[in-house]
């Protein structure tokens, strides 16, 4: 027998309060990475294109430090895991439509100094073969496409990948994370392109295994206050260059 939702008694007014039971932060301390203990051995082709010396630091084992930016905004890990998850079940849906020949692997360059890591690699009905990446964003950049700043990035990740493996063609998987509207874009490697990243990788590790602070590419923008983990150290370096100065003298990166 239906319900009669007419005779449903009516809730009193509802005062809602703030909570108390501290699960929110506490959901935020369980999704924060920590970043304190990461050692890094090669450049990573997802910062291939980010500031040479940022990567340089970290390949020395400078400490890194959580910006204030970053620490205001708790949520942004919840939304990386968020990212995480969506991998995770695109990649399952591309297993089971036979579509993915192998997922989440590691790609070095011969060399050594360059390491990333792949979503995905894909084989089509018609025979082709291409490497795929996956990049959930916020509804703005979803809208611009392949014009969004970001996109250099991506294609820089995917032109070393392709060329360390012998593929000429990749598709970058956008996903809108505010929306669930997903769109792709797909690109023929250009190999001198590749090389010149492959180059840049190996030019940042060499200065790096030198202990020599390199240049900085990207000083006084935003991302340099909001998010690079060595700002303190670069600061200094540009101040006086006491950075490599104490580096001369033999101190330890993770001390200075």
């Amino acid at each position: 027998m239906p319900i009669n939702v007419s005779n449903l008694q009516k809730p009193e007014p509802q005062s809602f309060r703030p909570g108390t039971t501290g699960i929110a932060n506490t959901l935020y301390s369980h999704f924060e990475r920590s970043t304190s203990d990461r050692v890094q051995r090669a450049v990573y082709a997802s910062g291939l294109t980010e500031c040479a010396r940022m990567q340089g630091f970290s390949l020395m084992g400078f400490k890194r430090a959580t910006t204030s930016l970053q620490a205001a905004h708790p949520e942004w890990a919840v939304v990386a895991e968020v990212g995480n998850r969506l991998h995770e079940m695109i990649l399952s849906a591309l297993e089971e439509l036979g579509v993915l020949v192998e997922d989440e692997f590691t790609v070095r360059s011969e060399d050594g100094t360059l390491v990333g890591r792949v979503d995905g690699r894909l084989k089509l009905a018609d025979g082709r073969e291409l490497l795929l990446d996956i990049k959930t964003v916020k509804g703005a950049d979803f809208k611009k496409g392949s014009s969004a700043p970001k996109f250099n990035t991506y294609r820089a990740q995917l032109s070393v990948y392709c060329r360390i493996l012998g593929l000429t063609d990749a598709v970058v998987l956008l996903v809108n994370r505010d929306s669930g509207e997903w769109d792709e874009y797909e690109f023929t490697v250009d190999p001198a392109y590749a090389d010149s990243l492959l180059a840049r990788a190996a030019s940042i590790y060499r200065l790096a295994t030198a202990r020599v602070v390199d240049e900085p590419e990207v000083w006084g923008s935003f991302f340099c206050t909001a998010f690079c983990p060595f700002y303190r150290q670069c600061a200094a370096q540009n101040a006086d260059g006491s950075v490599q100065a104490d580096l001369d003298a033999g101190l330890v990166a993770e001390d200075i």
